[in-house]
Parts: structure tokens; C-alpha cells; sequence
């Protein structure tokens, strides 16, 4: 379906679903990660298991129904964190021309451009 297409891959908040990487970037979210951890020279990368953040939603829905509405995570907020979305830039692309920057590159300067801009610090 996607054969030959460049695609703009985002999430509700800004993940990445992994199997999409893989598929279509011939990349996966923990060699993202990687990458933006060797840019950002930062310590380790922690995981958490996918069923223990199920648990940490659900409580936050028992607190929703207790009167705290903003949870920092509930069943609804993680089903848009697991949502993926791809677009098809071909369109985009016959206007612009191909993409300038590799994953590389692009995390590379965006850690760049975070800095400068004070969002990060050095």
C-alpha cells in the first residue's frame, strides 16, 4: 500500500507507533530512541512495560471518577499515546522535492534547535 512513499509518521502526543517504523522506515522506536539519547548525551533509557502504563491508566481513570480531571495519564489519553497515524507526503513531496534530512540528521538538529532555543538545556 505505502511501496515507495514517503510518509509523515505522528502520534496523539508525539510517539511513534514502532511497528510503523519498522515497516516503513526500516527503523524501530528503541533505535529512535537511541539516536535522540547519543544527541541529547543523556543516561540510560528506562522502559516501562506496556501492561504496567494499562495499570497506571486505569488508576488514573479511578481518579477521574473521584473528582481529579487531570490525571497525567488515563485509558483515554493512553489510546491517543498508541494511536498512529501516516500520511502519505508524495503530494507534498511533487511540490517541495524530497526530503532533506535522513533520521540522523534530523534528530541532530532538532536536539540543535532545542538547545538554542532554550527548551533543553545544554
Amino acid at each position: 500500500m505505502f511501496s515507495d512513499k514517503t510518509l509523515l509518521i505522528t502520534g496523539g502526543t508525539g510517539s511513534f507507533g514502532s511497528t510503523v517504523l519498522k515497516r516503513f522506515l526500516d527503523s524501530d522506536i528503541k533505535e529512535m530512541a537511541n539516536i535522540i539519547k547519543q544527541n541529547m548525551e543523556t543516561g540510560k533509557i528506562r522502559h516501562i512495560p506496556l501492561w504496567l502504563v494499562k495499570i497506571f491508566a486505569r488508576i488514573g481513570d479511578i481518579c477521574k471518577l473521584f473528582g481529579w480531571y487531570s490525571v497525567p495519564l488515563s485509558s483515554f489519553r493512553l489510546n491517543n499515546i498508541m494511536t498512529e497515524y501516516i500520511y502519505d507526503l508524495e503530494p507534498i513531496i511533487k511540490i517541495s522535492g524530497p526530503l532533506p534530512f535522513n533520521l540522523n540528521r534530523g534528530i541532530k538538529r532538532t536536539v540543535k534547535w532545542l538547545r538554542e532555543t532554550g527548551e533543553i538545556s545544554n
